[in-house]
Parts: structure tokens; C-alpha cells; sequence
């Protein structure tokens, strides 16, 4: 009879890593299925900072799909 050896399997989620121009890097679990990034906090899961004009408001979602995710360019 063989013992059973119990042990305990940690995942981490998947994470996105945003570098700031001034070098500052945060990390961002992707727990949700669609993930929307823009300038601004309004309908916005990952809110960056208004000074970034060249990022519109709505600007990019990322889906998750099976086996990995999509981005999609919001224009």
C-alpha cells in the first residue's frame, strides 16, 4: 500500500505589469473575465491617469479566452 504523500497546490492569478514613464510598476491580478483599460476612472477597470493623452478613455479591454487572453483596440 503506498502512503499518500498531501500537499497544497497555490496558484497565482494571471497579472499584467504597467511600467509608468517615471518608472513606477504596478502590478494588476486579472481575476475578471474583460478587463477595460483607459484614462480615467469611468467604466474603467484599470483607471491610468488623465496627463496620458495619447490613451483614450476607453482604450483597450483584455478577455479572457480559453487557453489565453485577447486584446482588444477599443480606437
Amino acid at each position: 500500500m503506498t502512503d499518500l504523500i498531501k500537499s497544497t497546490l497555490f496558484l497565482k492569478p494571471t497579472q499584467l505589469i504597467l511600467t509608468m514613464p517615471d518608472g513606477e510598476r504596478q502590478v494588476i491580478p486579472l481575476l475578471k473575465e474583460v478587463v477595460r483599460i483607459g484614462r480615467g476612472t469611468e467604466n474603467n477597470d484599470i483607471p491610468l491617469p488623465q496627463e496620458f493623452k495619447s490613451i483614450s478613455r476607453r482604450h483597450l479591454e483584455i478577455r479572457r479566452e480559453a487557453g489565453g487572453y485577447a486584446l482588444l483596440d477599443l480606437d
